[in-house]
């Protein structure tokens, strides 16, 4: 049984490897139109078979019921792979240009649920093994190489001619490590795809490799063990592992949130974006991601001071706030957030003395303070500095503040 359970996770493996290739080919090149529906058609061959792997691992099980229990999600995303390779079957016949974006996305979904299954059969806890700075080295060294060959492609290209290798390996590291420096323009140089990959870079940078990974395995129901937790402590710098999961779950949920409500925001301001040919929606979306993990990326040419960016109120000052809670750093914010919770539980409480403790760890209460004093000194400096050439208006603060912020470490 075992073996046979051995055999299906390398039927996955391979499958997932097969659905990375075809996600590429789809979206990294321009394809005939015979050829395009031969690969959509064999993607969702793909996804299918994929699903029926997965009912074939549970009818295998020796406990099914606890089965379904740990694996609700997992099983959830094997269905919707199914019923989407399903509907991409049954439009063989029709165009393929409005899903093939879809189809890309949802094989390189499945790409890498089955890439989690690479560990399992090379022996379980051969990662967790490895030095957890070799492995957070080891993370980012694959991302940045798996970056700079989607940018090689030529549909990043906004000419479809594919750009050089060294310019594509420099965007790719900068975009993981959140440096914000270029070599080419952003704007005028990548397609929609092109700067699409630079933003999930930038995403992946921000929140880190590794804590992808922990939430790839626990959607796809692996249990972690006490070694692997304490090797993403140690790269995720937590102090302990008690409630582990929950502290990365909030890790997320903040990341989300914030992400969430710069989006918003940008969107409401940019309105005078509805008649250009930038789309509104993915410039609100790249700039709260770019501004949150303080990567100094933008999709205007002239960055932030882009006439089209210029032209809507409240802009800077959007980006600012962005730039100020990603660079705290998710840490000091559940700190805070933890404390906050204890003081709210002891005023509810309507007791003199507070029974429940929770003091801030030195790193926050060292986070708070660096920042403060960076952005108040950095904003004077700047604006003292320039006094002769800013007027005495409320504008001059708001751009030496602006400044101030995004010097510090954003880039914009």
């Amino acid at each position: 049984m075992s073996l046979l359970l051995k055999a299906i996770d390398a039927c996955r493996l391979i499958v997932g490897v097969a659905c990375g290739v075809l996600s590429v080919r789809l979206a990294g090149w321009r394809n005939p139109p015979e050829l395009q529906q031969t690969l959509v058609s064999t993607g969702a061959l793909l996804m299918i078979a994929f699903c029926l792997l997965e009912f074939a691992n549970l009818a295998l099980h020796r406990s099914r019921s606890e089965y379904l229990r740990a694996r609700k999600l997992r099983l959830g995303i094997s269905v919707a792979a199914l019923v989407t390779g399903v509907y991409l079957l049954s439009q063989s016949h029709n165009a393929f240009a409005a899903v093939d974006g879809w189809t890309s996305a949802a094989l390189a979904f499945v790409c890498v649920l089955g890439l989690s299954k690479f560990e399992r059969l090379t022996g379980r806890g051969w990662l967790s093994r490895q030095h957890p700075g070799l492995i957070g080295i080891a993370a980012f060294a694959v991302a940045i190489v798996v970056g700079a060959f989607l940018l090689k492609t030529p549909n990043a290209s906004r000419t479809g001619d594919p750009i050089a290798w060294d310019d594509a390996f420099f965007t790719s590291a900068s975009a993981v490590c959140v440096t914000g420096l270029i070599t080419l323009d952003t704007e005028g140089d990548f397609s929609l795809f092109g700067q699409t990959v630079i933003l999930f870079l930038i995403q992946a940078g921000g929140l880190g490799i590794m804590t992808w990974a922990y939430l790839v395995a626990v959607a796809w129901g692996e249990r972690m063990s006490l070694r692997d937790r304490v090797v993403l402590k140690d790269l995720l710098t937590q102090r302990s592992i008690i409630n582990f999961k929950s502290r990365v779950a909030t890790i997320v949920a903040i990341m989300l949130v914030v992400e969430l409500c710069g989006f918003g925001l940008l969107y409401y301001a940019w309105e005078n974006l509805d008649d250009e040919p930038t789309n509104r929606s993915f410039a609100a979306a790249f700039h709260s991601i770019s501004a949150y993990c303080n990567s100094g990326f933008s999709i205007f040419s002239g960055n932030l001071e882009d006439p089209r960016a210029q032209a809507a109120q409240g802009v800077t000052t959007i980006v600012a706030i962005l730039v100020v809670l990603g660079g705290l750093g998710v840490p000091v914010w559940d700190d805070l957030i933890r404390r906050s919770r204890t003081w709210i539980h002891n005023r509810l409480r309507n007791e003199a003395e507070e029974t429940e403790r929770y003091f801030l760890s030195l790193h926050t209460k060292v986070a708070l303070a660096t920042t403060a004093l960076l952005l108040v000194g950095g904003t004077l400096a700047l604006y003292f500095a320039d006094f002769i050439t800013f007027d005495e208006a409320p504008e001059s603060w708001a751009l030496a503040a602006f400044d101030s912020v995004t010097a510090r470490t954003a880039g914009f």
